[in-house]
Formats: C-alpha cells, structure tokens, sequence
C-alpha cells in the first residue's frame, strides 16, 4: 500500500506544475506577429550596419521576421551572399527578413 501512496504523490506533484506550464506554452503561441514591411530607406540602413560590422569584425544584435515571430540572435561573425546572411554557426537569414540591426 506505501507503493501505491508513494505513486500518487509523485503523479499530484507533476499535476500541479502542468497547467502553469501549459498557460507559458500557450501565451507564446498566441502572439502572432505579422512581417513588418521595410522601406528602402531603413533596408539601406540595415546594409551599412552590417558592412560597418563586417569591416571593423564587431558583434551585432539581429532582430528578425521568422515563423509569425520576430526573433533575435546575437552574431559574432557572418557574411552576406547574394541577399542572405549566412552566420558562423551556418545559420541563413533572408536581408529581407531582418527587422532590426543593433552594433554592438
């Protein structure tokens, strides 16, 4: 009969946590965001960040479009081909994509 005690206990103690995980999970999924759309001006800006960075070798903050989310990454080193940033780690990210430069 302990065994049985001791089974439930272990199963009420996940049952408590689950909804406050499941409330996080669901809160990240509803926020939606829709692809902002950047004029030439701010794309032209984006580009001399990003070629001051790859001259002086500096670090940039990269806040980008990606699955109706706006996500950011912190890149050491890159290069751009062809309207692509390619990061160290292999990473592609569309220029096109990309809704914020930060040098660091």
């Amino acid at each position: 009969m302990k065994n049985s005690l001791r089974k439930n206990k272990l199963w009420e103690g996940h049952r408590l946590y689950y909804p406050e995980m499941r409330e996080l999970v669901l809160e990240g999924q509803k926020e939606k965001v829709n692809k902002p759309e950047m004029s030439e001006d701010i794309l032209e800006q984006f580009h001399q960040k990003l070629l001051y960075a790859i001259n002086f070798n500096r670090p940039v903050i990269v806040r980008y479009y990606s699955c109706d989310q706006i996500q950011e990454c912190i890149i050491f080193s890159f290069k751009i081909d062809q309207g692509v940033m390619i990061c160290e780690n292999g990473k592609k990210l569309g220029c096109l994509d990309i809704v914020e430069v930060e040098v660091c």
